[in-house]
């Protein structure tokens, strides 16, 4: 919630100093989030299965960057260089993303196994 936030607030600022620390603090938030994602993926995967599980976590990470700077690139043609509307829809599906999951009973499970 605190990076989907984060990145909503980047669209609602002008000063580029606050910015940078915005996006700095989402930088930290993201780095945390990466860490719990690969532990709860190693926890909860068989050990036979570990080593594929993990290179395919990675590799559509990987994958994601370019999509994303298409997607980027096609939006903001779309919005006329609307950037901060950008950051601010990004940011509020993010935590419509994040608080819909967080309804799910399966994944509400998934989070809390041993």
């Amino acid at each position: 919630l605190g990076t989907a936030s984060l990145i909503a607030a980047v669209g609602t600022v002008r000063n580029p100093f606050v910015a940078l620390t915005l996006f700095a603090s989402v930088g930290v938030c993201i780095g945390f989030v990466n860490i719990l994602i690969m532990t709860l993926i190693q926890v909860t995967t068989p050990d036979e299965m570990r080593g594929r599980t993990t290179s395919l976590v990675i590799a559509l990470s990987s994958a994601a960057a370019p999509v994303g700077m298409v997607l980027g690139g096609f939006l903001g043609d779309a919005t006329g260089k609307n950037i901060p509307a950008i950051y601010i829809a990004s940011g509020l599906l993010m935590l419509a993303l994040v608080t819909g999951a967080a309804m799910l009973p399966a994944f509400r499970d998934f989070l809390a196994a041993d």
